[in-house]
């Protein structure tokens, strides 16, 4: 082969970042020439106040001019007592809105404002309530012109000469040529009817169709949006004639009118106020398949913010059962929200909304439907108070939203802010890719690019397809009782701890070092030389990171069962700890099977909870401070005064808050409790309960990629099944999903199953033994999808053998799994085994030729687009599209 050139600088470009990329990453280029990773991470993000209008607006909305790639705020300027229709146009960009000079299309008191963008004329129609000419419907087309940011409009035209009211609209999306508004609205010149028509844009002329009635009832709060998938509307509304419940039709257009074939839907049965519909992509299908979300204020749940996902089947639709996305008011008024758009580029639903639980902010929450279920991230709050009269709209030019409101703090004042939705941007094309990058560079960094027919080098590594374990490994040649373990993120080691029955029920320790799909083990090392009670008993451990210590705990058989613990240091030299003086956290009474400890990354205190035989086994807490290698605690704190007892605890480290678990013993049910740490004292919210039958031997963890408490239990009213839920922490707190089932086996101990995180692979890892099949053991690992659990398929362990005493703990550093147990078969020696879950990172194949997948990573299978990447010549080393 004869080359021609320089080949090391003939096979680089060398052009900006777009953003940050990482080394190795595979690289896109921009329109506007700069090159950027396949996927884009964005961070979500509320901008700051943005004066579009120094008066006073009322009913904001914003609409997206896809011609000219302008935003139009429409609204009611008080002006001399009147609230006169205006518009504005503005241009986004990252950060900031330029807008023109506000446009007066109605100089009389106008309400009941929407507008919609007309894809076939390119202009923008504006249906309202002309206060002024006897309440008549009336309609207005504007025309946007991007070279000043100004907007004309036509001559008003009426569709209701009548009292007309809650008036909405929206365009044909799929008709470039002909295409009609739906105008829907209550005509209270006739019963309060749900009313609507056809309106056809000419020109900057716009005329209707004859009415046609979609409830025959007093309705009010209608709301309407159009489906590119469905070709058809979705009205919803609130049936006053129904009890005021929440309901939706869908309408279709025969003959230049509107059309309503199927029956109208409830999607609430309550009270429902200002409500906004929204169709959102279900990405759980291929293509652009639409389903129906519907945001409204629930005034038969103290008008909380809530949304209803229908599915549309010809001219049917059906409803899920609503789901609360905002545990507060959603604003006291019609103009508060929530009011809701999709952005298309994430696919999500941004909700926007005045919180009335938080000073009336402005707050915005957004989620992906998969399915018909939303998971929805973190509500994002902005920093100013008290506004109202909330509108949105989505810029598919720069694909960020654009928020409109009255800024009530600042003399009324019209404002704006431009909202991100966090994710994942994917930019990947067939004609695109250039090749890998050859280093880390930040955004607007000079890049250099290894393209076709250079070696490009640190490629990032695969995901493993399918779980797999590794060898067993004796860590103990004893019998070693009921392990629980963590792993020490300072020095990248595995903590066991666990009771020697071999050696007097001692509370023994060992360290672990994983390495590939394998573990070994230092010497064992006793730390407390007595028992820490009798075989039902086992320490439970958690790491400092604030003192990169290990913190055990534990009841001192040798002091009168009082729960005690201590401070372990972790030589990764030689896999050995050392341990400092114990500490007894309480000095009476003894302590229970259950003691249960975490650690606050936010407080860098841990959390012990243990039932208190000094005080009626009552569920107690303690808090934690670790010095050196000695720990103190705080004053202890009841949980709950009752001795139900079998407890555990997890820290969240987005709210900063410990979820506690625990059985009751009137009716064994299953509840929690959110606690929080001042100082060194624990308090703890109101009681919630997350399951209603009697439940058993909880064990929790943190899923810090979902911001989600995972449970683990036996379910004792459903044949003792292995069972998880998922919790939400919101202030003190906390809510529950809907129960998944882990495993069809009864659990039978609290020491016999396990669960943690897999930070990374965001998976949840459960460890348990079959009480009814043989007591082998089987893991299981979930994902969570917004407050709901599944999880796949049985890992058999240690070959069907017997098993009992079960730990898990993650090791983020090799992205592995450790798991231990107590080895019926094999003498009942502590041993354990490596787990490497589906999604781990693997090296390439060397030979083998990789493609570029839609979201960054590489398969040696084609995506859609089919883009190759090259072909592996080492392990993270390959040839550009070689």
């Amino acid at each position: 082969m004869r080359f021609v050139g320089d080949i090391a600088l003939d096979a680089e470009v060398r052009a900006i970042a777009s953003g940050a990329i990482t080394d190795g990453a595979p690289v896109v280029v921009n329109a506007d020439g700069t090159v950027g990773e396949t996927v884009s991470t964005l961070t979500q993000s509320i901008g700051s106040t943005l004066e579009f209008e120094s008066g006073t607006p009322s009913l904001c909305k914003v609409v997206f001019d896809t011609n000219t790639n302008r935003i139009v705020i429409v609204y009611a300027k008080n002006t001399s007592g009147s609230g006169y229709g205006t518009a504005v146009v503005g241009t986004v960009s990252s950060s900031s809105i330029s807008f023109g000079t506000p446009v007066v299309f109605e100089s009389a008191d106008c309400s009941d404002i929407d507008a919609t963008f007309h894809l076939a004329s390119n202009k923008i129609v504006i249906a309202y309530k002309d206060n002024d000419n006897s309440l008549y419907g009336t309609a207005i087309v504007g025309t946007v012109d991007s070279s000043d940011n100004s907007i004309s409009f036509g001559s008003a035209a009426v569709f209701e000469s009548a009292n007309t009211s809650n008036i909405s609209c929206a365009s044909d999306l799929n008709d470039a040529s002909t295409g009609k508004v739906l105008i829907a609205y209550v005509d209270q010149g006739n019963s309060n009817y749900g009313t609507s028509v056809m309106a056809s844009v000419s020109g900057t002329s716009i005329s209707f169709s004859s009415k046609v009635i979609f409830e025959s009832a007093s309705t009010s709060k209608t709301s309407t949006a159009y489906s590119t998938h469905h070709s058809k509307w979705a009205i919803a509304y609130t049936d006053v004639g129904n009890s005021q419940y929440g309901t939706a039709i869908i309408a279709s257009i025969n003959s230049g009118v509107p059309q309503y074939s199927g029956s109208a839907a409830v999607f609430e049965s309550a009270t429902t106020n200002t409500k906004s519909v929204a169709w959102v992509r279900d990405t759980a299908q291929s293509g652009n398949v639409q389903n129906l979300a519907i945001s409204y204020r629930d005034d038969g749940n103290s008008s909380h913010g809530t949304v209803a996902v229908g599915t549309v089947s010809g001219s049917t639709i059906s409803f899920q059962t609503p789901a609360v996305f905002a545990a507060a008011s959603t604003g006291a008024s019609d103009f508060n929200g929530p009011f809701s758009t999709f952005d298309t580029s994430l696919d999500k639903l941004i909700i926007a909304y005045r919180d009335g639980g938080d000073s009336n902010k402005l707050s915005v929450i957004a989620g992906k439907m998969s399915g018909t279920t939303i998971t929805f991230d973190t509500e994002a709050t902005s920093s100013f108070s008290t506004v109202s009269n909330v509108g949105i709209g989505f810029d598919s030019n720069i694909n960020k939203a654009v928020i409109a409101y009255k800024y009530t703090t600042a003399s009324h004042t019209g404002a704006a802010s431009i909202f991100q939705a966090g994710g994942s941007l994917e930019k990947l094309t067939t004609e695109n890719f250039i090749g890998f990058a050859h280093a880390a560079y930040a955004d607007g960094q000079k890049a250099t690019v290894k393209t076709t027919g250079s070696i490009a080098r640190n490629i990032p590594q695969l995901e493993a397809a399918s779980s797999s374990l590794g060898s067993e490994v004796v860590y103990a040649s004893v019998t070693a009782r009921y392990p629980n373990a963590t792993f020490d993120s300072s020095n990248n080691r595995v903590v066991i701890g666990y009771t020697d029955s071999s050696n007097s029920n001692y509370g023994t320790a060992v360290v672990g070092s994983v390495s590939g799909t394998s573990i070994s083990f230092g010497t064992p090392v006793v730390f407390e030389s007595a028992s820490i009670g009798d075989v039902f008993y086992a320490p439970d451990l958690a790491f400092d990171s604030n003192s990169n210590k290990v913190v055990l705990v534990y009841p001192d058989g040798g002091n009168s069962n009082y729960p005690t613990a201590i401070v372990g240091t972790v030589d990764p030299s030689d896999n050995s700890i050392s341990f400092g003086t114990a500490a007894t956290i309480q000095t009476s009474g003894a302590v229970s099977v259950d003691m249960s400890i975490a650690f606050d990354s936010n407080s860098n205190k841990v959390l012990v909870i243990y039932s208190d035989a000094g005080n009626s086994n009552y569920t107690t807490g303690a808090v934690g401070t670790v010095s050196g290698t000695n720990i103190s605690f705080g004053t202890k704190a009841v949980v709950v005064s009752d001795a139900g007892g079998y407890s555990s605890v997890a820290f969240d480290s987005n709210s900063n808050k410990f979820a506690v678990f625990y059985t009751v013993s009137s009716n064994g049910h299953g509840k929690s409790k959110v606690a929080t740490i001042s100082g060194t004292d624990v308090t703890y919210g109101s009681e919630a309960t997350f399951a209603s039958a009697s439940s058993k031997y909880p064990h929790s963890t943190f899923d810090s990629s979902n911001n989600k408490i995972v449970l683990a239990f036996e379910d004792d009213d459903n044949s003792d099944y292995a069972t998880a839920i998922v919790g939400t922490i919101s202030g003190t707190d906390i809510t529950f999903g809907t129960e998944a089932v882990i495993n069809q086996g009864p659990i039978q101990n609290i020491f016999h199953h396990n669960i943690t995180f897999a930070t990374g692979i965001n998976k949840v890892i459960h460890f348990t033994r079959d009480g009814i099949d043989g007591d082998h053991g089987k893991v299981h690992i979930g994902t969570v999808s917004g407050t709901g659990i599944s999880f796949g398929s049985t890992i058999l362990i240690n070959g069907g053998d017997a098993l009992t005493g079960v730990a898990a703990t993650f090791d983020s550093n090799s992205k592995k799994a450790v798991l231990a147990f107590t080895d019926e078969g094999n003498s009942n020696y502590g041993t354990a085994v490596v787990l490497t879950p589906a999604g781990t990172l693997e090296d390439l194949t060397i030979g083998q030729q990789y493609f570029v997948q839609t979201d960054g990573t590489l398969d040696t299978s084609a995506d859609d687009p089919s883009v190759i990447a090259g072909t592996a010549i080492g392990t993270s080393d390959i040839i550009v599209k070689g």
